[in-house]
């Protein structure tokens, strides 16, 4: 099998056993449409991905579809995966019909076009799709069409074990949800880049310290003159924000300016280049997330589940979105080169600034406060009183500059 993400070739393979069950459904469904044998279960499974019906009154012993509550005929289905842990069924109604109301005639509403119907309950509650999926999907699971295998994986080399991760091929167009957690995506965005705009207030006042690098963090952090690993590295940050793949896995994507970057000749064997310039590279991580309680049940916070987080980083004629796929980085005059460099700042993610964000709670996405259910109804948490200080505030980079004002407040003594 090929080496790498395998994600493509797994759900060509799944969408093509699934076209293969489509067409043997419809096979079965032209041998026994005659013989009236529709209503056996085994028939029934076996023709669920071309036909679904429901019972209804009949007005004759003829059985007629159009007496039916329900009846429908598909086109081909097919599969597109959100992340790794969701994926949408598109449905092609090729003909069919609902009854409102089983006892009238004049209450059917017939289907002539095609329709794309994709099952999100949360965001549709059309009466035909929502009977539809109170009734076909567990039809489908029944039947066992609910399981559908992946690539195999039988041959005897260890090198091509397969690696497969679906968030990587997701297409924008498919992203289904604009909440995480029940928290709105723009709450969360605005929540970040209050927090970046409080980190590069603090540098541009104080500059960077050993000993306020949880407060500097999230707009300018720089390693050790010594480095890690011979790698020595100056970076700016831009304001990060979020982007949903599900429920409860994102893509954070953190536009960075990196000034400095010296990567050692021993380390990576090429020619020494003190410094590059990799201030339009950009950086994007697809990580879970968790939703907890904390403070005894008085709050709930999501945040970010760095153990399994992954680095992907396109180069700046790459004007890409984060969620195609990520392009291939080793490729050029300067193979070596750029492999070292991307190399270097994969490893200073996943080995410094996941840690460096943790230890400043800066994992922590969004904070909830729980409002208390007493005997009087509900009231929330008795406030502290708060003291407020409005101070200018300039931050500048390169050709990037922002002015406004910050409200900084602290407890009231």
């Amino acid at each position: 099998m090929c080496l790498g993400n395998r994600a493509e070739s797994s759900v060509r393979y799944i969408n093509t056993k699934l076209c293969a069950l489509y067409k043997n459904a419809v096979q079965c469904f032209e041998e026994h449409r005659a013989d009236r044998k529709l209503s056996l279960s085994a028939i029934e499974y076996a023709t669920c991905l071309f036909v679904l019906y429901a019972p209804g009154r009949y007005s004759c012993d003829e059985l007629s579809h159009h007496d039916l509550a329900f009846f429908a005929t598909f086109g081909r289905p097919h599969l597109e995966f959100v992340c790794n842990h969701e994926v949408l069924l598109f449905l092609d109604i090729k003909e069919g019909h609902f009854n409102l109301d089983y006892t009238k005639t004049t209450s059917k509403q017939e289907l002539h076009e095609e329709i794309t119907a994709v099952f999100v309950p949360e965001h549709s509650d059309l009466p035909g799709i929502t009977s539809a999926d109170e009734l076909y999907l567990p039809t489908l699971k029944r039947a066992g069409h609910h399981v559908l295998y992946s690539l195999p994986d039988f041959d005897t080399l260890a090198s091509t074990t397969s690696h497969i991760d679906y968030s990587i091929i997701n297409d924008s167009s498919t992203l289904t949800t604009d909440t995480l957690h029940g928290v709105n995506i723009t709450d969360i965005n605005n929540f970040l880049r209050g927090l970046w705009l409080q980190a590069a207030a603090f540098v541009d006042e104080h500059g960077l310290s050993i000993d306020t690098v949880s407060k500097t963090s999230l707009a300018e952090l720089r390693t050790s003159t010594e480095g890690i690993d011979g790698i020595h590295m100056h970076l700016c940050f831009g304001p990060i924000y979020i982007q949903p793949l599900c429920k409860r896995e994102i893509i954070l994507c953190i536009h960075r300016s990196i000034s400095r970057l010296t990567i050692s000749l021993s380390h990576y064997l090429i020619a020494r280049e003190p410094e590059h310039n990799l201030s339009k590279w950009k950086t994007a991580l697809i990580v879970d997330t968790v939703f907890e309680e904390t403070d005894h049940g008085s709050s709930r916070r999501i945040k970010l589940d760095l153990r399994f987080a992954l680095v992907y980083i396109s180069q700046p004629q790459n004007s890409i979105s984060p969620l195609s796929t990520i392009p291939n980085l080793l490729s050029g005059s300067d193979y070596r080169s750029i492999r070292a460099r991307r190399e270097a700042l994969i490893y200073y993610v996943q080995g410094y600034y996941f840690s460096a964000s943790e230890r400043a709670h800066h994992h922590v996405l969004y904070t909830i406060p729980i409002l208390d259910q007493g005997f009087f109804g509900t009231h929330s948490h008795k406030l502290t009183p708060l003291k407020f200080q409005i101070v200018p505030f300039n931050y500048s980079h390169g050709a990037e500059y922002l002015e406004g004002l910050i409200v900084q407040f602290s407890n009231e003594t």
